[in-house]
C-alpha cells in the first residue's frame, strides 16, 4: 500500500494542510513555527496510535472563548463538589462529550505521561464538600 497524500484538518498548526507524498522520499521544508512537526506527529498518529489525540493537539483557533481560557474542564464536576450543567445533562443524554469525559481523558492522559513522580491539586469553590 502507498499513501499518496494526507489532508490534515484542525491539528496543531495546521488548519487546513493536503501534503503530497513523492513515490520515494518526502522533505519537509518550512520557517520555525510552520507546522513541519505538526505534520509529523499527525502523520504518526493516524498511522500507529489513531485514538491518541489530546486537547493540545486542537488548533487553538477553533475553541471557544471559554475554552481558551480553561473552562472546557471542570475538576469539582467528576468529584462530585459541582453538579453537572443543563448542557452536561443534555451532551450525556445525547451521547456527546460531556465536560465530565474531557476532564477525565485529561487527568488520564496526565497520569500516564508521569515519567517519575505526579502530583494533583485539584481546587474547589466549595471547601466545605
Amino acid at each position: 500500500m502507498r499513501i499518496k497524500f494526507v489532508e490534515v484538518s484542525n491539528f496543531r498548526k495546521l488548519k487546513s494542510t493536503h501534503i503530497d507524498f513523492d513515490k520515494k522520499t518526502t522533505i519537509f521544508v518550512g520557517a520555525n513555527s510552520s507546522g513541519k512537526t505538526s505534520a509529523m506527529v499527525a502523520l504518526r498518529n493516524f498511522l500507529l496510535s489513531p485514538n491518541r489525540l489530546v486537547l493540545r493537539d486542537i488548533t487553538i483557533a477553533n475553541w471557544t472563548k471559554s475554552e481558551a481560557r480553561g473552562f472546557l474542564f471542570s475538576y469539582e464536576k467528576p468529584f462530585g463538589a459541582k453538579p453537572l450543567s443543563d448542557q452536561d445533562r443534555k451532551n450525556a443524554a445525547e451521547g456527546a462529550d460531556t465536560g465530565v469525559d474531557r476532564t477525565r481523558r485529561l487527568l488520564c492522559v496526565t497520569c500516564t505521561r508521569a515519567a517519575k513522580s505526579l502530583a494533583l491539586v485539584a481546587y474547589t469553590e466549595n471547601p466545605d464538600m
